[in-house]
């Protein structure tokens, strides 16, 4: 197992450099404007005089409250149980962190290309559907081989905030999009710090899996996605896309 591990690491840090050398910023679905505009570059003057928050980004607020929720679970009980159930030890624990890390870089940016490719609300559906399989896999499997697997695989898809963000690019005033963006952090930080003591709690006082409590938390980002975020997508112009 620990040699699996290695060479893991091994494979995927030399992914990582292949990927940092070749990065090139892909013209965005959301927007008709070269992705040299990005999300995160606003205008000096456009500065927010406070966070508000809107009814018409109910779906995006959302997304980014479960998503911190899911995350947190996620990182908080997968290792717990890798500790505790299997004797993962400090070697092999920091060795599927820093592959998972380098997953994660390679992941943003595999999104951002299936987006030119895949409607960004469906390919936001189908990551949120591997994720409810991942949360499930740990609650089902007991092989520490496919859940170290499953865990590498959470974070190849953990960044779905390269739909999200684009989303809310797509609907939101230009002038407000960086009060919009922090709102969105925001709820994202709260679902992080609210649902491992949640689940906590709730662990330890029923027999409710915590990895259950993740499944319905992807599980209700999909309906999410599908009743709330592609609506106000499909309303848009095709040019806009």
């Amino acid at each position: 197992m620990d040699k699996i591990i290695k060479w893991l690491v091994v494979l995927i840090l030399l992914l990582v450099s292949v990927q940092v050398h070749s990065v090139t910023v892909p013209t965005n679905w959301w927007s008709n404007r070269t992705a040299s505009s990005g999300i995160y570059q606003v205008q000096p003057e456009i500065v927010p005089e406070s966070i508000r928050f809107k009814k018409s980004l109910t779906a995006y607020y959302l997304l980014n409250f479960l998503n911190g929720c899911r995350s947190a679970l996620f990182r908080t009980f997968v290792l717990y149980y890798l500790i505790t159930e299997f004797n993962f030890d400090f070697k092999n624990t920091a060795a599927i962190v820093l592959a998972g890390n380098g997953l994660t870089f390679i992941g943003y940016q595999l999104i951002g290309r299936l987006t030119k490719h895949v409607p960004p609300p469906r390919l936001l559906i189908l990551l949120y559907l591997v994720m409810c399989f991942d949360f499930l896999g740990f609650w089902w499997l007991k092989q520490v081989e496919l859940l170290t697997l499953i865990f590498l695989l959470d974070s190849l898809v953990f960044c779905t905030s390269a739909i999200t963000d684009g989303y809310l690019k797509l609907v939101s005033d230009s002038k407000e999009l960086l009060g919009d963006l922090a709102a969105g952090v925001s709820l994202y930080h709260l679902g992080g710090v609210i649902m491992p003591i949640a689940g906590g709690v709730i662990y330890a006082r029923s027999d409710i899996n915590a990895f259950f409590i993740g499944s319905l938390c992807a599980l209700f980002s999909m309906w999410v996605t599908k009743t709330l975020m592609r609506p106000a997508f499909d309303f848009q112009p095709r040019a806009a896309r």
